[in-house]
């Protein structure tokens, strides 16, 4: 079997992920590092595709209403975009409530949005919850990193075809 090079660019979300959200972090801290770094995520797609999104940047929207933006720019599926809304919310009561106790229906509220891939995630593996928990953040956080990406490559071409 072949091994398949990758390229180091292409890991450069997982890695960042992977340092950022530790799998031994409690799983409320999990929970707050995966939120800084869909934000910075969510960020980055504002400052791109809104023209002066740096000026939104600097006003200090809550969490909320920077994903109600990104949602009303229509570049994010809604099962994402439910599923982020879901971390946010379950980010709240954690935030909040030092004694909170993540269960597995919390985190069924991030994971069922990504519909088959979670369900069957959840049904072909025995995991414990924070073994859970991290896999979910995964799938949330990653499409974000792809989404991004996809923008940026969207405005070099942009640039490009200009530049002729």
């Amino acid at each position: 079997m072949k091994k398949k090079n990758r390229n180091k660019k292409e890991d450069t979300g997982f890695i960042r992920f992977m340092k950022v959200v530790n799998p031994k972090l409690d799983p409320i801290l999990m929970i707050l590092k995966a939120l800084l770094l869909a934000e910075y995520y969510i960020d980055q797609i504002i400052s791109l595709e809104i023209p002066r999104g740096d000026i939104l940047l600097d006003n200090n929207f809550t969490f909320s209403q920077k994903l109600i933006m990104v949602k009303a720019l229509n570049v994010m599926d809604n099962s994402l975009w439910d599923s982020i809304n879901a971390l946010n919310k379950l980010r709240n009561r954690g935030a909040h409530d030092m004694e909170y106790k993540i269960s597995e229906t919390d985190i069924d509220k991030i994971g069922f949005p990504q519909g088959k891939t979670y369900t069957e995630l959840k049904e072909k593996q025995s995991l414990d919850k924070k073994t859970l928990l991290h896999l979910t953040l995964i799938s949330t956080i990653s499409p974000l990193d792809g989404l991004f990406r996809h923008i940026i490559q969207g405005h070099r071409q942009v640039k490009n075809i200009k530049n002729k």
